[in-house]
Parts: C-alpha cells; sequence; structure tokens
C-alpha cells in the first residue's frame, strides 16, 4: 500500500481489492456500500458504513472492516469462494456479519441465507437494564426516545414518520447496537411479495421444504422487524401483518396452518415519510393513504432533523466554521420547501453529510454543491438556491478562489465607503 495516497473509492479499488472487485454507494442510503463482482456486475453483498471515504479506506486496510472477499493487503487469511450476505439484515455492528463466524456456508451455491444465521437475541429483561445514553456511536437520540423505550418494554409498535434523511431507521439501528439485538429491515420501497414476508416452498437437495420469509424468521429467532418506508406498502401486504401488529402468533395457511409464535425479544418497528396519511408536500411521489385499522395498531412519532446537526457535520469536516454554515444554508433552504417556493424537494442531514464528503474526498466547494445539491433540480430552481447561497458563502471568496476544505474562512473587512461595491454575483 502507498505511504500516501488520495483515499478514495477509486483508491480503495486500485490499493485494496481484488482486480475484477469494485465498490459502489447506494444511491438511496448513502452510507450502505455495494461490493460488486466487474465480471457479471452482481452484487456479492452490502455493508453500512457511516463514516467518511477516507475512514472506510482505513477500515478496509486495517481489516476493522471485512467486506468479504479478499484484499491486496491480506489475501492469505480469506476464502476463494464468495458469500452472498442477504441484504434485508444488519448486524448492526457497522460491519457484515463475518463469513468465518456462525453463519453456515453454503459452499454448492456459494450462497449464506438468512435462516442459517445462529446469533441469539438477547433475553428481553436484559435489554434495557442500562440506560441509553443521549448520544451513541455518533448518533444524537430525539427528545421523545425515552417515550419510545418505554412502548418498546410494553410490546408496543412504533412508527417513525418524517423527512428523508432524519435518521429514522438509524435511530432503531443505534438502540439495538446499544442493546445488542439483531434488525432485520425490510424495504417496502423497493417492492416486496407476501412470499418473501410469510415464506414459500421451495425445491432444496431434492427435497421440497417451505423455506421461511422474513416475518416469521425473525418472530422465531427473537430479532427486530423493522418494515423501511411501510407507506409504499399494498394493501395485501399489511394485510398479512394484521394478527402479528396485535401480538399474537402468525399462521402460515399455506405451510399446513403451522403457527408461528413471537420470541419474548420480537418487536416491530416501521418507518415512513408520511403518517400513513398521504403526502402533502408532493414529495414522495408513490406513498399511500393507509388503512386506518393498520395505523390503529402503532403508537407514531414524528421525526425531525437533528438539532445536533453542526455536531454531525464538524465530527467529519473538523471543521467548525464550515459546519455553522453548511447547517444555516440547509435551513434556508428549508425554509424555502415550507414556504412552497420549491416542492419535490429534499435538504436533509443524508444530503448535508454527502456535501461534507465531497469536500473531504478533495472537491472544491463549487464542485461539492454542483454534484450534490444543484444537480438534483431545474435551472430556475438552482437560481433560487444560488441566491440563497449568497446569503451564507462569500461568493468571490468561496467560488471563485476555489475554496477547499482546510483553507482559511472569509473574514469580513470594513468597506471603503468611497470604494465601488463588490460584485456578489455567482460564478457558475
Amino acid at each position: 500500500m502507498p505511504t500516501q495516497t488520495t483515499k478514495s473509492l477509486k483508491t480503495i479499488k486500485s490499493d485494496l481489492l481484488p482486480d475484477n472487485i469494485i465498490l459502489k454507494r447506494n444511491n438511496g442510503r448513502w452510507y450502505q456500500y455495494n461490493v460488486i463482482n466487474e465480471n457479471n456486475n452482481k452484487v456479492i453483498h452490502s455493508f453500512d458504513f457511516k463514516k467518511s471515504v477516507p475512514d472506510l479506506y482505513d477500515a478496509i486496510a486495517s481489516g476493522e472492516i471485512s467486506i468479504g472477499i479478499a484484499t491486496q493487503s491480506n489475501k492469505a487469511n480469506v476464502q476463494e469462494n464468495e458469500v452472498v450476505a442477504l441484504a434485508s439484515v444488519s448486524a448492526l455492528a457497522e460491519k457484515v456479519i463475518p463469513i468465518n463466524s456462525s453463519v453456515k456456508q453454503k459452499v454448492k451455491h456459494n450462497t449464506t441465507f438468512l435462516s442459517d444465521i445462529e446469533t441469539s437475541a438477547p433475553s428481553f429483561a436484559d435489554m434495557f437494564k442500562k440506560e441509553l445514553p443521549k448520544q451513541y456511536d455518533g448518533f444524537y437520540f430525539p427528545d421523545f426516545t425515552s417515550a419510545l423505550i418505554r412502548r418498546v418494554k410494553e410490546g408496543k409498535n412504533t412508527y417513525l414518520a418524517g423527512e428523508s434523511g432524519t435518521g429514522k431507521s438509524e435511530m432503531i439501528e443505534k438502540i439495538a447496537k446499544y442493546v445488542g439485538q439483531t434488525v432485520i429491515r425490510i424495504n417496502f420501497h423497493e417492492g416486496i411479495t407476501e412470499s418473501a414476508l410469510i415464506g414459500k416452498w421451495i425445491v432444496k437437495n431434492n427435497e421440497t421444504v417451505f423455506a421461511y420469509g422474513l416475518v416469521p424468521l425473525a418472530m422465531q429467532k427473537g430479532y427486530w422487524l423493522l418494515l423501511d418506508e411501510i407507506d409504499y406498502a399494498q394493501p395485501e401486504h399489511t394485510s398479512v401483518l394484521q394478527a402479528v401488529l396485535e401480538g399474537k402468533p402468525l399462521v402460515i395457511t399455506s405451510n399446513e396452518g403451522e403457527i408461528i409464535a413471537p420470541h419474548e425479544s420480537f418487536r416491530i418497528f416501521a418507518t415512513g415519510n408520511t403518517t400513513g396519511r398521504g403526502d402533502s408536500t408532493d414529495s414522495y411521489h408513490g406513498t399511500n393513504f393507509m388503512n386506518a385499522a393498520f395505523l390503529d395498531r402503532w403508537s407514531i412519532f414524528r421525526v425531525q432533523y437533528s438539532k445536533k446537526e453542526n455536531k454531525i457535520i464538524e465530527a467529519l469536516t473538523n471543521d467548525v466554521e464550515f459546519s455553522k454554515k453548511l447547517v444555516k444554508l440547509f435551513n434556508v433552504f428549508r425554509s424555502l420547501k415550507k414556504n412552497g417556493d420549491i416542492t419535490n424537494a429534499v435538504f436533509s442531514t443524508r444530503r448535508m453529510i454527502n456535501v461534507a464528503e465531497a469536500l473531504i474526498g478533495g472537491d472544491t466547494l463549487s464542485e461539492a454543491v454542483e454534484y450534490e445539491l444543484f444537480n438534483r433540480y431545474t435551472d430556475d430552481e438552482v437560481s433560487l438556491l444560488k441566491e440563497c447561497i449568497k446569503d451564507v458563502f462569500d461568493q468571490s471568496f468561496y467560488f471563485q478562489n476555489e475554496w477547499k476544505l482546510g483553507m482559511p474562512h472569509f473574514v469580513p473587512q470594513e468597506i471603503d465607503q468611497t470604494s465601488t461595491t463588490p460584485s456578489t454575483s455567482f460564478e457558475d
């Protein structure tokens, strides 16, 4: 490995990965990465990493992150067979489940199945013996967290509703990680079938067997079930969950009426960009006006953008002044959306992090806002956003001078009243 390098996804590929393997970020989730075989363009598996790309480089190089295939720095200790991890499962340690752990490998098919994972759920009585801190693993818990925990203890279902990128799913994952629990995450936005939820008959090793879906597997193992973007679900999918949401056993009629009783540690959570009453903001096309009987089975919490966004950005960039300016800028953008000046837009904490990571990767501020913000909108919308930027970042200093992270910040100077007013036009 070179002694000095620009730590990017490109150099991770060139320095650390085999020739036929690439690493790509999931566009829908900024912290999820896909390990892809270039020969057939198939995803070997995915994993979550919620720090910067340079930190990811170091984590892979040091072996802290196991990506499930050979790395250039540690070829001797890996196996030849690629292992496919089921994308719906998160071990919640910000690492994929190591391929040499308690997962039984299916060498014949080069596949790892959820049903083969032997991780045990902790006893529910032991989960919350210690109080959840206000901040854990880089996540700042909202004010309603204690009320949510109380409902989890009581066995109630909790639904987190809020804008994209407010940390709804991450909140459940962080709580689970703190208490040592495993989460099975089902994303309804990507499409889901009843057989994926409940199960189906398949031929395996020349025998016809019933393959359990994600819901009965979570119930049997005592895992937490996270129904992500539930407001995209269809009625036929939510209807099969009604009894489970009431705490009753699941009856699998397609498997001779088998009854699956819930493990004591099993809990159900859901997230949505709406509260299940439709989208009035014109930002989340495809969300549904959900059945009132289904919604009646949830305690619903509204999640706002974190009050600690400046701390989150500061932790990434190590630049207090830039963090303040970026948060101020996004609050201006959010006001535009609230006032109806721009629609079908999301100015999320996740988007803010992407701007910061682009700067960490070497972009100028002009490049970062171009690629991470402007290219998402129409020319008229971009003109409006650029006008807002003038109120936060001095144009000639930050954009004409190609400001990068680590450079000094603009300090206003006293202007000679006899001099001409400097231009404030935004440089494209």
